[in-house]
């Protein structure tokens, strides 16, 4: 409740009251990695760089340096501080984690509504993306087989599968009644993050910090 609280206030610019917010989350439950991400973003915007990197690194330790965002934000307050090996080495850190999340598949993040697989968001530059497939589309079968009664890593583990093989989604679109099939061919899917995250490396490699 207060992390929410202090997303709320993060994004609307008030800092000073986020970090209030994030220190009582952390009083409460010492091991919120979350809340220890949150507040060193608040005292980065704040320009208080030693105290976010002390943060990041709370977060990154809590995380055993498996969360990417975290990751790179500590980088990025390294090299506010110009300190530039140090952002180097955390920023291939960030690159090392998220290429851990590559996967073969279509793109396609989905979420479970009413008992059925509905298709939540698509990765932009995906097979998804060009599929005709779209947000909040009913997937009721894929490559024929039903998803009723299917749990959601079910059907996630049936969308991926062998790099360039096919799978065939039968979806209903909002508003209409009739269902259609939508054939897509499974790629190896990058995350989006990982084109930034190698722009930042090359800045903090020149020493220069990084600036969205």
């Amino acid at each position: 409740q207060y992390n929410d609280c202090a997303t709320g206030y993060l994004q609307l610019g008030r800092y000073e009251e986020a970090i209030e917010v994030l220190e009582k989350a952390i009083e409460l439950k010492p091991d919120y990695a979350e809340a220890y991400s949150n507040l060193g973003m608040a005292h980065f915007m704040l320009e208080r760089y030693s105290e976010s990197i002390e943060s990041q690194q709370q977060a990154c330790e809590l995380t055993n340096y498996k969360e990417h965002t975290c990751i790179a934000a500590l980088a990025a307050a390294c090299a506010e501080q110009k300190d530039f090996d140090k952002a180097i080495d955390y920023q291939q850190k960030a690159i090392e984690v998220v290429g851990n999340e590559e996967f073969v598949g279509l793109g396609v993040r989905v979420s479970m509504a009413n008992g059925l697989p509905v298709v939540a968001g698509i990765l932009p530059g995906t097979p998804a993306s060009t599929s005709g497939l779209a947000a909040n589309n009913i997937i009721e079968a894929v490559d024929g087989l039903t998803t009723t009664g299917m749990s959601l890593e079910d059907v996630i583990s049936k969308l991926s599968g062998q790099e360039g093989t096919e799978i065939t989604l039968t979806v209903k679109r909002q508003g209409k009644d009739t269902s259609e099939d939508i054939t897509v061919t499974r790629k190896r899917i990058v995350p989006p993050e990982m084109a930034e995250y190698t722009k930042r490396l090359e800045v903090y490699k020149a020493h220069k910090p990084w600036r969205e």
